[in-house]
């Protein structure tokens, strides 16, 4: 019980200590500061996160300190034998396979490739081709069936990701080589006055 409660306590306080050392060693070699669009620097984003994750581990162990004792479920011998017994059925059925390996390893690397895909694709086509399509892809790969309904969420994703990233952190997103729809979003907005 108590076991239970000082591991926790040790996670809280390893998480306290990282992010006080993120929020306080951001600029370790005293680079200038200057400000970038909407009044940003290189310098927010870290802090942001290190002070979210410094608030989310004293709430965290604030709760561990204030709570009892950690309740220890007691097993029967019955519970155990059926616990036994369906670890058994699971490791007996058969696993989905693609190209001689489980399907989930399959989906992950298959993942790994498509971002690395994805990363080249943007120098040539930019952000707003490639990330609604890339988005696509993945839930593709993940197994949701339906087009219509994953080409929705793959455009309200690009839309939302282009929001967060042009427009709230003020990223100068630019066309590349083969991409007209970074430049027309980016003139539409201006006319907007946005």
């Amino acid at each position: 019980m108590q076991n239970e409660k000082l591991k926790e306590i040790c996670v809280g306080i390893f998480v306290l200590a990282f992010s006080l050392v993120g929020f306080l060693f951001v600029n370790p070699t005293d680079a200038p500061v200057t400000e970038g669009p909407g009044g940003l620097t290189w310098r927010t984003i870290p802090f942001i996160y290190s002070g979210l994750l410094m608030a989310l581990a004293i709430l965290f162990l604030a709760i561990t300190l204030l709570r009892g004792p950690i309740p220890v479920d007691e097993i029967t011998a019955e519970e155990a034998e059926a616990e036994a017994e369906e670890v058994a059925r699971e490791a007996a059925a058969p696993h989905p396979m693609l190209f001689g390996m489980d399907v989930a390893v399959a989906r992950r690397i298959l993942v790994i490739l498509l971002l690395i895909l994805y990363a080249k694709a943007m120098e040539f086509f930019g952000f707003a081709l490639t990330t609604p399509l890339f988005l696509f892809v993945v839930l593709f790969v993940f197994g949701r069936p339906k087009i219509l309904e994953n080409l929705l969420v793959a455009l309200i994703g690009g839309v939302a990701l282009w929001t967060l990233f042009a427009y709230l952190l003020k990223m100068p997103l630019e066309g590349h080589v083969w991409d007209p729809v970074t430049p027309a979003i980016s003139q539409a907005l201006h006319a907007l006055g946005v």
